[in-house]
């Protein structure tokens, strides 16, 4: 899997994006492969996750998913979403927040962020610390420095068919002070960078496209505009209004009862972390199923053989295997040794599909660690399957020669 050093999001981690989901109908995507590293070892991370298209346009060739749920798996550790951050009936109040999502640049992905746990783990009269688990491709002591964190391939609807994430896992320790105080006036600490807005997400709902830094509280406010920028005050939610802009000085807003933030948030990692994940109905895909460790060379003559294994959810009849195509160039099984057939091929008593592809037409290349097959049933519906291959490793790029060349 691909690591590098990508910066085409860096205005975004930088400055914290934040931004509402449509609203319309979240997409699942199942877990087709997946690991993570911790102490050295590699466990399976196996799961789903549900996301919906940004209603703002981030622009350029930019998309963003906000993901709504998620349960993952590793070993006996589950993860779910970390909810709201609350104690005591306090709610937390201006909370600088990136949203669990998924940003990508092009078919890149740069931008990945699952955030679970959010339990209290030490608290007194003043402050209270929650401890979270954060999958993400970006560091809090580094956050405009991100990873190259994978692709997207295909498209289902309005969003990725297939999504290849990797990054780390951290653990983090967040610690807020504890405002019993009433509701009244004060200032906001000092707000730096170019393009920062402080707004109210809960207040302004739909009606806003895009901003940079949230400021949570339990109360509504009023935005109006001016040559001063943004002032939040008390006030009913349908009154906000104003052209959003950055303040030349930090904004003044309202104070409420509530956990404060104290920053700098303490992180700890954990361990690298990678899926590949559908919207298609998931396929259990064997890549040279007779042998313990799939190995390919884009060159090889010989085929390469695959094998669906039927099961309660995938009835392999149903398959129409005019639609069979495997791996990124989409070859097609052929006739002969090259065929397709429906065998019980490991002897559990369900029917599978067993086909052989030329490995030339697969669009294999060289470090690919993973390959995937997709076909339809015979009612139109989209499966996909993926297994671990080897393959050797890419070549190293040369550098370019000196001008002028040496004689």
């Amino acid at each position: 899997m691909r690591r590098g050093r990508v910066t085409a999001w860096r205005g975004a981690v930088g400055a914290l994006a934040f931004a509402l989901a449509t609203g319309a109908h979240a997409e699942t995507w199942e877990v087709l492969l997946g690991s993570l590293g911790e102490a050295g070892a590699e466990r399976e991370l196996t799961g789903w996750f549900e996301a919906e298209p940004a209603s703002f346009d981030p622009g350029e060739d930019r998309r963003v998913y906000f993901v709504s749920d998620f349960t993952f798996a590793a070993g006996d550790d589950a993860f779910t979403p970390a909810p709201e951050s609350e104690f005591d009936g306090l709610p937390a109040l201006l909370i600088v927040v990136l949203l669990d999502q998924i940003g990508l640049v092009g078919d890149d992905v740069a931008l990945v962020r699952f955030r679970a746990g959010g339990e209290v783990v030490a608290f007194d009269d003043e402050t209270v610390t929650f401890r979270f688990l954060d999958f993400r491709t970006w560091s809090f002591s580094d956050p405009g420095v991100l990873v190259d964190a994978g692709d997207a391939v295909g498209t289902l609807g309005d969003v990725p068919r297939r999504l290849h994430l990797s990054g780390t896992l951290y653990e983090v320790e967040e610690t807020f002070e504890l405002r019993r105080e009433p509701c009244g006036g004060g200032l906001a600490p000092p707000v730096s960078g170019p393009g920062l807005s402080v707004v109210d997400a809960r207040d302004l709902g739909h009606s806003l496209a895009s901003f940079d830094l949230a400021a949570h509280e339990p109360a509504s406010f009023t935005a109006t505009s001016g040559s001063g920028g943004i002032v939040l005050a008390s006030g009913p939610p349908d009154t906000i209004s104003g052209e959003i802009v950055a303040p030349p000085t930090p904004p003044v807003f309202t104070f409420c009862p509530g956990l404060w933030p104290l920053t700098p948030a303490i992180e700890t990692e954990i361990g690298p972390f990678e899926l590949v994940a559908t919207a298609a109905r998931p396929l259990d895909l064997d890549v040279e199923p007779r042998r313990p460790n799939a190995r390919i060379h884009p060159d090889q003559r010989r085929a390469t053989p695959v094998a669906i294994r039927g099961d309660d959810e995938v009835d392999v009849r149903e398959i129409d295997v005019r639609t069979l195509r495997l791996g990124p160039g989409e070859a097609e099984p052929g006739p002969g040794r090259f065929g397709v057939r429906r065998v019980d091929y490991d002897r559990d008593g369900d029917l599978d599909l067993f086909a052989r592809f030329p490995t030339r037409d697969t669009g294999v290349s060289a470090g690919d660690t993973f390959l995937c097959l997709l076909a339809e049933t015979r009612d139109g519906a989209l499966l996909e399957g993926c297994d671990e291959i080897r393959t050797p490793p890419p070549r190293p790029e040369r550098s370019p020669r000196p001008w002028p060349y040496p004689f």
